[in-house]
């Protein structure tokens, strides 16, 4: 039986738009022969919501999980379930540290759009082996997270010569967590070295890589 992915995306503002992710992410899991479900009803993050998923996709901006959905994520990820978080998943769900926590960190700000050079830290990981520095115009977001709770894959010094993550993986109980800073627009899904690492990505929190 296929992996089963469930994808939860939507902004109340007129960016981060997920439907611009959806082709690539569609395009992942078909080459990755995993079903998907995608979904801009953030109350599919939720006990039922989340019953039959394998991993879990998160491109949503805002919002906030009620106690009981929180709980039901926290305890999906524990018992082996998979996260991806890309970009405006740090600027999700700030409300709820369960979901902060395991996320890894939180989007406090951004400079303008620029060229983001990604820099491979790890370059022996399954998700970036073999994988070349590369160079993307999106916003860069500044995050707020503790580098000793994350493994870090990517950083950039681009903006301000600062050290930003740009990839991490962490690993809670038994789940697998995935996040990609990048993602704001049409034009990043669309590149194939993003593409790269983020069908990386999901195949390392669902343990195929």
């Amino acid at each position: 039986m296929p992996k089963h992915v469930l994808m939860v995306g939507g902004c109340e503002a007129d960016f981060h738009n997920m439907w611009e992710a959806v082709p690539t992410v569609a395009l992942l899991m078909d080459q990755l022969g995993y079903d998907v479900t995608i979904s801009r009803d953030r109350e599919r993050i939720s006990k039922a919501g989340l019953q039959g998923a394998d991993a879990l996709l998160v491109y949503t901006t805002g919002g906030k999980l009620e106690p009981e959905p929180a709980a039901a994520f926290l305890e999906f990820v524990k018992a082996g379930g998979g996260v991806v978080g890309i970009h405006c998943a740090a600027d999700s769900f700030k409300e709820n540290p369960e979901y902060i926590e395991t996320l890894g960190g939180a989007f406090i700000t951004h400079p303008p759009q620029l060229d983001v050079q990604v820099e491979f830290v790890d370059r022996e990981h399954p998700i970036t082996q073999g994988l070349e520095d590369f160079t993307l115009r999106d916003e860069l977001y500044i995050l707020d997270y503790d580098p000793a709770r994350v493994h870090t894959l990517a950083v950039t010094y681009s903006h301000e010569g600062k050290l930003q993550p740009v990839a991490w993986t962490r690993e809670e109980g038994q789940g697998r967590i995935f996040y990609l800073s990048l993602g704001h627009h049409e034009a990043s899904f669309v590149d194939e070295r993003f593409r790269a690492l983020l069908k990386r990505g999901l195949q390392w929190v669902l343990r195929d890589l």
